[in-house]
């Protein structure tokens, strides 16, 4: 996992909070001993808690008059959204990844007893914890995002017990890779070949897979995946390919009968030819006289993470975009003939394709999503940028006030 370089901090403008993440340095108010903030895109987080300049014996800040959620948690971090385009988004999951620089990770009783809460002080947001160790990575689901959008990171309570919640309910499925299985709810589980393992990727685990090898993972054909593009639907993943694949044409994610996406549909890799050190990405999908065809051009390397959506629909007329690294990129489409083929029957594969292994991916897959939303150019940026890490800014943290927690 990939660990975001933070960006020391030096002063505190007390009066409205403001704080200048190139400039401010909560340990100048805390008496050092305070973590410094960490972000990526976000540039500023600006308060609206009262936070009070006095130091603890924690090294943190004190929460003041701020309402706070519940005093059996002492201690928070703000979190603020950074900037997004086409906001406000409903029904956000954003990825929050935490080490030692933004958490006590000792302090969290592996996680356990985390709780985010919206800028109302209130309202508790579903959170999955994926995965925790020296680092954790942790799923928030927002009502709304949009820049500036504001919650806060509670924890410290040894005596917490477990969330049970699924902030990624309403997708149609949703593979971690870490596991098989479907973090949506929707029992879409995957069935791994045997020669499938999870290996550090992209976000927490993901799986490997190896040319010309079974290292696939099947998910039977069932409700929650079948028809995702009937009304307009969206498919996201990681990736890192070390090879193009079997034949240059390895598969992400492949549900059809047929290499041309008949009975269903295929996303795959494709290279300009053997050897290749640069790759597009193609997705194919069944109608009852020829099938769609829609090619990206090779500018993605190898041995690199990178970000790819699809959002297809097959409305009359169909249409189709795809994104790379949260960006809409051109595409020569050769486009179907007939009726969209129904897809029923067909299992789902991570890695591979239906009918041999002469397609299978070549190295890592990560954070598989599927939906039955076509999303907008501004959802997959900030899905893209929160996969990233490049998302979410984290303010000082702040103690419980003696007011609220004696």
């Amino acid at each position: 996992m990939r660990i975001t370089a933070l960006i020391p901090l030096v002063g505190i403008a007390t009066s409205s909070c403001l704080l200048d993440w190139d400039t401010v340095d909560p340990r100048a108010v805390a008496g050092g001993g305070g973590s410094t903030m960490s972000t990526a895109t976000a540039t500023s987080i600006s308060s609206t808690s009262a936070s009070s300049t006095s130091a603890s014996a924690g090294g943190g800040d004190v929460g003041g008059s701020a309402p706070w959620f519940d005093p059996s948690w002492p201690r928070r971090r703000p979190v603020e959204v950074g900037t997004v385009t086409g906001g406000p988004h409903t029904g956000f999951v954003v990825r929050v990844r935490l080490d030692d620089s933004r958490i006590d990770m000792a302090a969290t009783n592996a996680g356990q007893d985390l709780r985010f809460v919206a800028a109302d002080h209130a309202t508790v947001l579903e959170h999955e914890v994926e995965n925790w160790g020296t680092e954790g990575e942790v799923w928030v689901r927002l009502p709304s995002l949009d820049t500036g959008e504001r919650f806060f990171m509670y924890y410290g309570n040894p005596s917490a017990p477990p969330v049970s919640s699924t902030p990624f309910d309403g997708y149609a499925a949703v593979w971690h890779l870490g596991s098989e299985s479907d973090a949506s709810g929707s029992g879409a589980n995957a069935t791994p070949a045997p020669a499938v393992s999870y290996v550090p990727g992209r976000i927490g685990l993901a799986s490997a897979h190896t040319v010309n090898s079974p290292t696939q993972l099947d998910v039977p054909s069932q409700a929650a995946i079948e028809g995702l593009f009937t009304n307009g639907g969206t498919i996201s993943v990681w990736i890192r390919a070390t090879t193009t694949g079997g034949n240059g044409y390895g598969r992400i994610v492949d549900k059809a009968t047929n290499l041309a996406g008949a009975n269903g549909w295929t996303l795959h890799i494709q290279s300009t030819g053997p050897g290749a050190t640069a790759y597009g990405v193609s997705f194919e999908r069944g109608f009852s006289v020829s099938s769609g065809a829609y090619l990206t051009s090779a500018s993605m390397g190898l041995d690199t993470w990178h970000h790819v959506a699809l959002v297809h629909d097959d409305g009359a007329p169909t249409t189709t975009s795809v994104y790379i690294d949260g960006k809409a990129v051109a595409m020569n489409n050769t486009l179907p003939a007939g009726a969209p083929q129904p897809d029923n029957a067909t299992t789902l594969r991570i890695g591979n394709e239906s009918m041999s292994n002469s397609r299978s991916f070549d190295g890592l897959i990560d954070e598989v999503r599927l939906e039955r939303v076509a999303r907008s150019a501004g959802w997959i940026e900030a899905d893209h940028l929160s996969g990233a890490d490049q998302l979410l800014g984290f303010g000082p943290e702040e103690l419980c006030p003696a007011s609220v927690c004696p």
